[in-house]
């Protein structure tokens, strides 16, 4: 899930020894449920029957259930080789029931009918299989727009990717900051000193002030540092996109021929893929680090976001009518007449506060200005509201 796409966590479990994770929350007001299962190897079948038990307690819709199961659904087009014995078309069969009783679709299979990937490399066996899902509940399947299975890098599994649409994310702007690891490289320090020199030899001049040039190569240092580090960035981007290609061509070549000398190449790009996202991890730490460093004494703007967090997380989104329709706080519903607005929504919060609260803020929301069809609904709302009393 991308960082911008803001969760409300509302509810969370864990069952059979950790084995079964469950998070429930909203998303853009949308309620959404996430589960993480990791099955032991082999599944059997008591786990099998305490997982359908746990599948069925979920909702019917927003449900994401994901994880590493241990078994195939299909033992023909989730597992390479031509070798099957009769104990992985049993399981098959048995993975599917649970699937099929909790009403999830395989997202990855609904993009791809017929074609074979896998997640894992099983060394002993020398075979590929496909034991990472990410199943969605029917009302996601439309919205579903693409399913990937990673490389295989970090882990002995490869990660599982689906996208959807409707689940919009708000961008963040970003912030340049220096990159003080840039004076480590001697060569860098010593191209710097250079361009100063020049700089200030060329603009050291009688008829300049000393300010405008001490200005002028603060703003020129920034361009060179900031150009300097871009390119760095560029040729560290190139160079992941290169392994991660490399792997995952070695990967597709090695799933369809099984060699071994393949397997060795694919294993040292593996090494050399690790080492370069182990560096990039390495500096977000230290930017980390950096950053509770120097707001230890003034944790002003770690305050304000997570404040930020929190008005976020209070913010009321949207509200139940009566008719149990759920209406977005938008200007457009408030100027429908069928729809709650906010006149009677406030009066009806106003009566579960307390009465020194009530008295405070009651005469200040109720006398809001409102539009002529908020007003007679309103008034019909309360003429409605009294006859029921």
């Amino acid at each position: 899930m991308r960082g911008s796409l803001h969760f409300h966590l509302t509810h969370q479990e864990s069952a059979l020894d950790g084995r079964f994770l469950r998070v429930t929350g909203t998303i853009g007001g949308k309620p959404v449920t996430f589960v993480s299962v990791y099955a032991p190897s082999p599944p059997e079948g008591p786990f099998w029957r305490a997982l359908e038990e746990r599948l069925a307690q979920l909702p019917n819709k927003g449900v994401f259930v994901g994880g590493d199961f241990n078994a195939v659904m299909d033992p023909y087009l989730d597992r390479s080789g031509t070798v099957i014995s009769r104990a992985p078309f049993s399981l098959s069969k048995t993975f599917r029931g649970v699937i099929q009783s909790a009403n999830s679709y395989d997202s990855w299979r609904v993009i791809h009918p017929r074609d074979r990937d896998y997640s894992f490399y099983s060394n002993p066996h020398g075979t590929y299989s496909r034991l990472d899902y990410v199943f969605c509940s029917r009302d996601n399947i439309t919205a579903l727009t693409s399913s990937t299975i990673h490389k295989i890098s970090w882990s002995d599994h490869a990660a599982v990717e689906i996208a959807l649409l409707g689940w919009e994310a708000l961008g963040s702007a970003s912030v340049w900051r220096f990159n003080a690891s840039l004076f480590l490289d001697p060569g860098l320090k010593v191209a710097m000193t250079q361009d100063l020199t020049d700089l200030f030899e060329q603009n050291f001049t009688p008829d300049m002030a000393t300010t405008t040039v001490w200005e002028a190569h603060k703003a020129f240092m920034c361009g060179k540092l900031i150009a300097i580090a871009s390119h760095r960035k560029r040729e560290r981007a190139a160079e992941v996109v290169s392994l991660t290609t490399r792997v995952r061509d070695l990967e597709r070549a090695h799933k369809g021929t099984g060699d071994a000398t393949l397997l060795l190449e694919l294993l040292e790009a593996r090494g050399n893929l690790n080492m370069l996202l182990s560096r990039q991890v390495q500096a977000a730490l230290q930017w980390m680090s950096q950053k509770f460093f120097e707001k230890s004494n003034k944790p002003d703007t770690l305050l304000a976001r997570r404040l930020k967090q929190q008005t976020r997380e209070r913010t009321v989104c949207a509200v139940r009518l009566r008719s149990w329709e759920i209406c977005p706080l938008t200007p457009a519903k408030f100027l429908r007449p069928s729809a709650l607005t906010m006149r009677p929504y406030i009066t009806v919060l106003l009566r579960r506060l307390a009465p020194l609260e009530r008295g405070l803020f009651g005469s200040f929301f109720l006398e809001l200005p409102c539009p002529p069809s908020a007003t007679r609904s309103a008034r019909t709302w309360r003429q409605s509201s009294r006859r029921r009393r």
